[in-house]
């Protein structure tokens, strides 16, 4: 596990010297009570906010979501159904609530790094499909990923590298679906998750 620095201000954080910092370092900036997460590769716009540009080198800083539950995403967008192209340029997480089955592809000019998807299908037995032949789907056996009939929602990990090889790389896949806990008298919810 890495552990985190803090930092009085972000433009402390934009002042870390290239020989401290490394790839997916995750630093606290007190005064905007956030996390930022560096990223070497990217080269996404700056706007002193939710993304900083170091003083020196390369690299950027990524404003996080300040909670640790991974379900608290920074971006949603609902009513996700047909052909959806995912945009997570300016954002390092996103949850798409589907409201039915639906295609989805990455937008054409894919940032490189890291990010992640949350796909709610809004318990109901929406499906996905992919459209997009940079994929890669080795962390799923070699398969696109598409929902078990069990599962209520999910979260997928991907890293893209655009440069030379233009592939988007799935990382992790986690599967979750809604439990119920059977007690004599009671019975409560609750949720469950698979890798």
């Amino acid at each position: 596990m890495l552990a985190s620095m803090a930092f009085a201000t972000k433009n402390d954080v934009k002042n870390i010297p290239p020989s401290v910092r490394f790839d997916r370092l995750p630093v606290i900036a007190v005064d905007e009570n956030s996390w930022y997460l560096f990223n070497a590769n990217a080269t996404d716009v700056a706007d002193n906010e939710l993304i900083l540009e170091p003083s020196v080198g390369t690299g950027r800083w990524f404003k996080m979501n300040n909670s640790t539950d991974t379900s608290s995403l920074l971006t949603r967008e609902d009513n996700v159904t047909s052909t959806y192209i995912i945009n997570v340029t300016n954002t390092q997480a996103l949850r798409l609530v589907l409201s039915g089955n639906t295609t989805l592809s990455f937008i054409t000019q894919q940032r490189d790094g890291a990010f992640t998807i949350f796909l709610d299908r809004n318990s109901t037995g929406f499906n996905v499909t992919w459209n997009d032949t940079r994929l890669n789907w080795s962390a799923n056996r070699n398969t696109p990923f598409t929902f078990n009939s069990g599962d209520n929602f999910a979260i997928l990990k991907f890293f893209a590298v655009t440069t030379g090889v233009n592939k988007i790389y799935l990382t992790e896949v986690y599967r979750y679906w809604y439990a119920t806990k059977h007690k004599k008298s009671t019975s409560g919810n609750n949720y469950k998750w698979k890798h």
